[in-house]
């Protein structure tokens, strides 16, 4: 994989729930509470912004606890 690659914007779900260490119900919990914004990609495919994954990613473990 070369480096110099762009950062995708959007993530799956399954992707973020990765990135996250989490599983794939948390990362719908934290859509459907709106700690992460889903976007319909194609009318049929949710995804969620890689920054906020990532944002979410750098802080503290606790605040999964608090979802």
């Amino acid at each position: 994989m070369d480096n110099d690659s762009p950062t995708p914007r959007f993530l799956t779900r399954q992707e973020a729930a990765a990135r996250l260490g989490v599983d794939l119900a948390t990362v719908d919990r934290l859509v459907a509470t709106g700690v992460l914004t889903r976007y319909r990609i194609g009318g049929r495919w949710v995804r969620v912004l890689t920054s906020e994954v990532a944002y979410l990613a750098d802080m503290p473990r606790d605040w999964l606890r608090r979802c």
